[in-house]
Order: structure tokens, then C-alpha cells, then sequence
């Protein structure tokens, strides 16, 4: 029953501060507890993701106390292809920007992250948005490149540039 399962998580959050985990691990459990997805999209649980959105939670979802964040930027900043993939597929906004003007296509572009530029870029992000410094994603994985070794701000800069010649 529900008071069942109440008493049982106020026993396990109980057991979990005597045994002193930490008060980040607490706080996403009482997160979960309360129905958020942010700390299913943290943990990579995209089986469990998907299930909640089929049922038909909110994909655009604000986290409490941080509008600066949604789930969809919280799944490019963790790296997850396939919560990315979920959340655009279940109507995830693509357009949200952060307070400082990244899109989340700059943010995908920071990390390096092809695979999610290609699918943000797929999903009709705008290429061309300027942040509050007046970079476009493409110079943003320009900066980004200079910083890091490997290829992939390389490529995703010249898929932004692809898509920039085209519109």
C-alpha cells in the first residue's frame, strides 16, 4: 500500500544517514522519492526514463531551486546518447537556453559530444544562436578544441558549418 511503501522509504532514508552516506546521495534519493528525472537522466537509467515518459511524465520537466537547468541539458552534460535520444523522442524542448545564452547545441559542443550534436543538429536546433559572449556553437567547439586533444570539436564543427551553408 502507499503508507506501506512511505514507511519503508522513511526507513531507508533513515538507514542511509546512520550509515553516513553522503548528503548528495540523500538528496537525489529524496529527489526520486518525490518523482523527479533528474537523477534517473544522472544515473543513466534510461530504462527507467523511458518508462516514466511512456507513462507520461514531463520531459521538460524544471528541476526545483535551478531554472537554469533542464533534463535534456542535464543529459548532454552527463554524455548520454541514449537519455537524449529519449527525451527529444518524447518531445524534450531543444530549444531551451541557460542563462548565459548556450544553447544546448553550445553545451554538446563544450564536451565534444558528436554523436548528440548530430542529433540535436537533426532535431532543428538553431546553429547560428549567439550566447552572451557572442559565440555560435560552431566557434564554441572552435574554443572548446583549442583546449582538448582528439577530433571531435573538429567534427562537430564541421557539421554545424554543413548546416550553416545550407540555411
Amino acid at each position: 500500500s502507499e503508507s506501506d511503501l512511505g514507511q519503508l522509504n522513511s526507513k531507508l532514508f533513515a538507514d542511509a544517514r546512520e550509515r553516513g552516506f553522503s548528503p548528495e546521495l540523500l538528496a537525489v534519493r529524496e529527489e526520486t522519492r518525490r518523482g523527479s528525472l533528474y537523477p534517473l537522466v544522472q544515473t543513466g537509467d534510461t530504462e527507467a526514463l523511458t518508462a516514466y515518459l511512456d507513462a507520461g511524465a514531463d520531459p521538460n520537466e524544471k528541476r526545483i531551486g535551478d531554472s537554469d537547468t533542464s533534463l535534456l541539458s542535464l543529459a548532454i552534460s552527463v554524455g548520454s546518447e541514449e537519455a537524449v535520444a529519449t527525451l527529444i523522442s518524447h518531445g524534450a524542448d531543444v530549444g531551451f537556453v541557460h542563462e548565459d545564452g548556450d544553447t544546448l547545441l553550445h553545451r554538446a559542443a563544450t564536451k565534444g559530444t558528436v554523436a548528440i550534436a548530430e542529433r540535436l543538429i537533426s532535431s532543428g536546433v538553431d546553429v547560428t544562436a549567439r550566447n552572451q559572449m557572442g559565440l555560435t556553437p560552431r566557434m564554441t567547439a572552435i574554443v572548446a578544441g583549442l583546449r582538448h586533444r582528439g577530433d571531435s570539436h573538429q567534427r562537430i564543427q564541421e557539421l554545424v558549418e554543413r548546416v550553416e551553408s545550407i540555411e
